[in-house]
């Protein structure tokens, strides 16, 4: 569930995205006709917007981004699972095969991220500390903290001793 910066409440399902409009009380599914933008049938994990009002929509078909326009993009980097917009407005995208990508505003595209490598293992969710790395928790590979300044990362996992492998 998310609200966009003009108050409509987005909902994110396994087929698709409604959109709900507190003012008139009306409903609209992504696939129907009088949606603002057709989206194919995607199972949506995450949903964000960022400081231009662009929304990205993260699911089985990657990552959508739907400019103010209506003009819609997308990424195919796996089954996005998790997103967020750090504190310089850069989008990263966590996918279900473990993979991080970053989003290189200057080509845009996304720059896949090099971390350890964690059989099996599916990212949850992404986080920026107030030291601006990124944490990512995962299931399966325990929880990586991405330090930007360095691009080092750090594992935290059962078979370090430090936390369980499933965060």
């Amino acid at each position: 569930v998310y609200e966009t910066s003009s108050g409509y409440i987005l909902f994110g399902t396994n087929n698709g995205v409604w959109l709900h409009d507190p003012l008139t009380g009306s409903y609209l599914h992504s696939l129907k006709d009088d949606y603002p933008v057709r989206l194919n049938s995607i199972h949506v994990a995450d949903i964000l917007e960022d400081a231009s009002g662009n929304l990205y929509i993260a699911g089985n078909g990657g990552v959508y981004r739907i400019s103010p326009d209506g003009n819609v993009r997308n990424w195919r980097v796996g089954y996005a699972r998790a997103m967020m917009a750090d504190t310089r407005e850069t989008i990263w995208v966590g996918t279900e095969d473990g993979d991080l990508y970053r989003h290189d505003s200057a080509v845009d595209e996304f720059e896949e991220i090099e971390l350890p490598s964690v059989n099996g293992y599916q990212i949850n969710d992404l986080f920026q500390s107030s030291d601006y790395d990124i944490f990512v928790s995962t299931t399966g590979g325990g929880l990586l903290r991405y330090q930007l300044p360095q691009r080092e990362v750090l594992v935290y996992s059962v078979e370090n001793g430090t936390l369980p492998s499933n965060i």
